[in-house]
């Protein structure tokens, strides 16, 4: 669905796709998603929303997304993520934030998902600095073994 000039997508719009585990929407015009866009799509594990005009996210976007281990919102005009945002995500292992409009990220942000803090992290694709707790990450990786 990438590449379609989508501009907002409604609550309901993969309500029926239960067993969806992979969805691009990248390159699309996305200003407005639903907190509730994927809420029945439990079993989704990798999520391209880059390349849009989102600018904000609901703390309860991904709450039921606990499958997800790839999630890139890159390239939107997000300011903003709320500490609570991640929490239910234990098996997220790769995150691409860059090309947003971050000025800073709340401590627990990343706590009790799959990210890590350590040598294993690879950090990549810096166009943007912003200060996370006394560092500049944009791009955070972890092997699945």
């Amino acid at each position: 669905m990438s590449r379609n000039k989508i501009v907002s997508i409604h609550e309901y719009t993969f309500y029926n796709n239960v067993k969806l585990v992979w969805l691009d929407l990248g390159r699309n015009s996305i200003n407005y998603k639903h907190p509730s866009t994927f809420a029945n799509v439990r079993s989704l594990t990798e999520l391209h929303i880059s390349d849009n005009k989102i600018n904000s996210i609901a703390p309860e976007t991904f709450t039921v997304n606990v499958e997800l281990q790839w999630l890139s919102l890159n390239d939107n005009t997000i300011t903003d993520i709320h500490p609570s945002t991640f929490q239910t995500n234990s098996k997220l292992a790769g995150l691409h934030m860059s090309g947003n409009k971050f000025a800073t990220i709340k401590p627990g942000t990343y706590d009790n998902n799959g990210l890590i803090w350590k040598e294993t992290a690879y950090l990549m694709s810096i166009r943007q600095h912003f200060e996370i707790t006394g560092g500049f990450v944009i791009w955070i990786y972890q092997e699945t073994k």
